[in-house]
């Protein structure tokens, strides 16, 4: 007799490892979706013809399709932001089985059609090989807004329809990196490509910044990059203090900005927040124009923090995530200085998509106590084109 449990996760995993539905693999076995919907829950199992076809579709063996070797549930993080989104797949232990970085899926930068299918994508290059998925916990920047979280989310479902799946924004990853609610008080703030900060006192989540690249202004990875480009062009049109930065920049553009204009238009928000890592470089080796934007930059940043601990009653707590400022000399520099000193920062020794995969794996239960070393001691980047 056929276990129907184990056969409906290998048949779940085959199907994603060639990004098909449940539609298309009904039409190419002559059944109904809902009929490949009830073997992936385990309702039903093909009888002896169906399961040779099956087997044949699939490119397995139908020893590959009825090993009862038990498989163990896994669960996926997702960390999206404009100018990339981390991917894990672990299990239940925390041990990180596949990781990979692939481009940014925030919905607010790019159509809602190229983030679904750079997230399929990635999903199935993430899962290849593996079965047995769970959970799906998704942080997406920009998907605090409703409108884009429910559409990713349906999105999703349709293709993993007996996953649990959640889509939230990227704030969600950086609490849980933190705490096991993404509802406990404090103050949550990210300095990435773009910047937000969130105030979540005892009854709800208040939202302070974080409208785009275009409306913001408070310190972001493109707000830096922007300015330095400004500055750059103030050298050429002779009203702007010399800056080293001209020279960096010009480097990594390979040719004078003025030449290169046309690079940075095309390139857009993300290469514009690139030049950020320049202007911190310069500020080390002593540039005073590199500093000056860092430092007006920061502290609107800052501005951002200090308004949500001014509105509204919550933990004088700081969690912090981006890529801005990405480790605690950085923060102890240019951010704390700004903010009272009863008011604590904490920087994550984990990345955010820690988080997401702690949420995923919430979803069934209580965590390990071992899930956070485990996860640190095996979590690497694989960076897949």
């Amino acid at each position: 007799m056929l276990k129907a449990e184990n056969l409906s996760r290998r048949v779940r995993q085959y199907r994603l490892q060639k990004r098909w539905t449940q539609a298309m693999l009904a039409e190419k076995l002559y059944v109904t979706p809902q009929t490949i919907s009830k073997w992936e829950m385990g309702m039903a199992v093909p009888d002896i013809p169906n399961l040779c076809r099956l087997a044949e579709v699939l490119g397995v063996s139908t020893d590959g399709l009825l090993s009862t070797e038990v498989v163990q549930p896994l669960y996926i993080g997702i960390d999206g932001g404009g100018t990339k989104t981390a991917y894990v797949l672990c299990n239940g232990e925390g041990q990180v089985l596949r990781s990979l970085i692939q481009a940014g899926t925030n919905p607010n930068d790019h159509d809602i059609e190229v983030c679904v299918d750079r997230l399929l994508k990635a999903l199935a290059d993430l899962t290849a090989g593996f079965g047995g998925v769970a959970a799906i916990s998704a942080g997406i920047a920009g998907c605090g807004l409703d409108h884009n979280r429910l559409l990713l989310q349906q999105r999703l479902e349709a293709y993993y329809p007996s996953v649990r799946i959640s889509v939230c924004s990227d704030i969600d990853n950086v609490i849980l990196c933190h705490f096991d609610r993404a509802d406990t008080p404090c103050i949550a703030a990210i300095c990435g490509t773009g910047s937000v900060v969130f105030a979540k006192d005892r009854k709800q989540r208040h939202r302070i910044g974080g409208w785009g690249y275009l409306l913001d202004g408070s310190g972001s990875g493109y707000d830096i990059g922007r300015d330095a480009l400004t500055a750059v062009l103030a050298v050429y049109d002779g009203c702007g203090e010399t800056t080293s930065l001209k020279t960096a920049i010009e480097k990594q553009l390979g040719g004078t900005l003025p030449d290169r204009l046309h690079t940075v238009y095309e390139g857009g928000k993300r290469l514009i927040a690139s030049f950020a890592k320049l202007v911190f470089a310069e500020c080390e080796s002593g540039d005073p124009v590199a500093e000056q934007i860092i430092r007006k930059n920061m502290e609107g940043f800052a501005g951002r923090i200090l308004q949500a601990d001014k509105q509204f009653d919550v933990e004088k707590t700081v969690l912090l995530g981006g890529g801005v400022l990405h480790d605690s000399r950085m923060v102890e520099r240019w951010l704390s200085p700004l903010l009272p000193l009863n008011m604590k920062v904490l920087l994550s020794e984990l990345p955010p998509v820690y988080g997401a995969c702690k949420a995923a794996v919430l979803t069934a239960g209580a965590l390990s106590p071992d899930f956070s070393t485990r996860f640190a001691e095996s979590y690497t980047k694989e960076v897949f084109p």
